[in-house]
This record gives structure tokens, C-alpha cells and sequence, in this order.
């Protein structure tokens, strides 16, 4: 009898010892994302689009070219400010962060709009998250539906 209690505490110990493991790793994993976000939409924000492309999920997987960030930038509107919400993962190697953000558009003689309600998709490759999904054409941010 002695023995089967000291085997029901080991294993309780293991599973409580794994969670805390398991949780420490998904906290850091979720630090790391936040942190490569930052710097991307820092680097948006700056128009810092060497930085940028380099940070784009499409650059790994060869479909989108140098050339092509300036061409994707709309230079009317800039990224004045940005807050990046909770990130949640949808798998190992994907995940989304909710953002708003504060636009100047020059059209509009320089006004600040708001821009909220929206989805930053991550996808983790070689090491490293990159913005966006490289099979569905980038597509980084999205709007959230409404209900």
C-alpha cells in the first residue's frame, strides 16, 4: 500500500512539474512574438521597410522580392502609432496578435485616423516568427468580422 502512494505522488508531482514547464515555455514563446512584432510594426511605423521585408514570412519562401515592399506601401497613410494586443496561438507554428493604430493620411491634409478591430498573423519559420502566412500571400493583418 505504502508503495502505491509514493507511485500517486511521483506521478502527481511529474504532472504538476510538467504543467509548470509546459506554461514557462509558452510564456517565453509569447514574449519572443511580441517582441519580433514590436520591432516589425516599429520598423513600419519608421519606414524602416528594409527591416520590415526581412521580418515578412513571404521572404523565406522566395515569393516576394525587394522591389515589391514599396509597391505594397501605401504612401498616403503612415503609421503614426500602434498597440499590439494579447497574441494567441492557433498552432505550433502560427499565431495572431490583436493591434490598433493610429493613421496620418496626406490625402486628408495630414489627419490622424484610428484603425482598430484588426488581426496580425504570425507564422513561426526556422527559427524565428515572421509576419504574415508565405502559402496565402503574406496576408499579415485582417479585419475582424463583426458579429
Amino acid at each position: 500500500m505504502n508503495r502505491n502512494i509514493w507511485i500517486v505522488v511521483v506521478f502527481a508531482l511529474l504532472c504538476v512539474g510538467g504543467y509548470f514547464f509546459w506554461s514557462h515555455q509558452q510564456a517565453a514563446k509569447k514574449e519572443a512574438l511580441l517582441s519580433r512584432a514590436s520591432a516589425y510594426w516599429e520598423s513600419i511605423r519608421i519606414n524602416d521597410l528594409v527591416t520590415a521585408y526581412q521580418m515578412e514570412a513571404e521572404t523565406i519562401a522566395g515569393t516576394f522580392l525587394p522591389h515589391e515592399v514599396a509597391l505594397r506601401r501605401n504612401f498616403d497613410m503612415r503609421l503614426v502609432s500602434y498597440v499590439l494586443g494579447d497574441a494567441v496561438f492557433l498552432d505550433d507554428n502560427s499565431a495572431e496578435i490583436a493591434i490598433n493604430g493610429r493613421y496620418t493620411m496626406m490625402e486628408f491634409g495630414g489627419q490622424d485616423f484610428p484603425v482598430g478591430g484588426a488581426k496580425d498573423y504570425w507564422t513561426y519559420m526556422n527559427g524565428n516568427w515572421y509576419h504574415g502566412h508565405p502559402e496565402k500571400g503574406g496576408a499579415g493583418l485582417r479585419k475582424i468580422k463583426s458579429r
